[in-house]
């Protein structure tokens, strides 16, 4: 499970059983049968990322269609409402983003629960290395690998192609 849900962090595009496979050099069938056997739950995440959240006050969102159930509210309601919204839009944009929950390629209902599970967990690797000040924000971590894999591939192609001695 840590293998396939740091590979979602890292895997801006390609994310697959044949991908990941050819990274780690290992069977394409092992990571298919690892989506394919682990049955995750939700309280499996909760349980995970229990030790790390502050379990009074604070917002838990279920259901966000709760504005369209509310009759009157007020101007100030309603900044507050839209401010818990607009957080649930960003999070949705982060783990269609960076973490790969719509870059599926399997075929299986179980496979696919696997694969949500697992990008739900990167989202919440991507906010513990947040509030851990490991990141700034949820770009860096593939920012930062885009720029590494660029900057090898150029020094590699100038030096072996062209003959000219780059400085890393």
């Amino acid at each position: 499970m840590e293998k396939y849900t740091w590979f979602l962090l890292a895997e801006s595009k390609y994310a697959g059983c044949t991908r990941l496979a050819e990274i780690l050099e290992l069977s394409h069938d092992s990571v298919n049968r690892f989506l394919l056997r682990e049955r995750y739950e939700p309280v499996d995440l909760f349980n995970e990322i229990k030790p790390h959240i502050n379990l009074i006050g604070g917002t838990l969102s279920v259901d966000d269609t709760v504005i369209e159930q509310l009759k009157e509210i007020t101007r100030r309601d309603f900044r507050e409402f839209h401010s818990i919204h607009w957080g649930i839009e960003c999070y949705h944009r982060a783990i269609k983003q960076f973490c790969g929950i719509k870059r599926f390629v399997v075929r299986t209902s179980e496979a696919i629960i696997t694969h949500i599970f697992c990008s739900l967990r990167a989202f919440i690797q991507l906010e513990l290395m947040r509030a851990s000040e490991l990141i700034e924000n949820w770009y860096q971590p593939q920012r930062e690998l885009s720029l590494e894999v660029a900057r090898n591939f150029l020094v590699s192609h100038l030096n072996q192609k062209l003959g000219l001695a780059v400085n890393t």
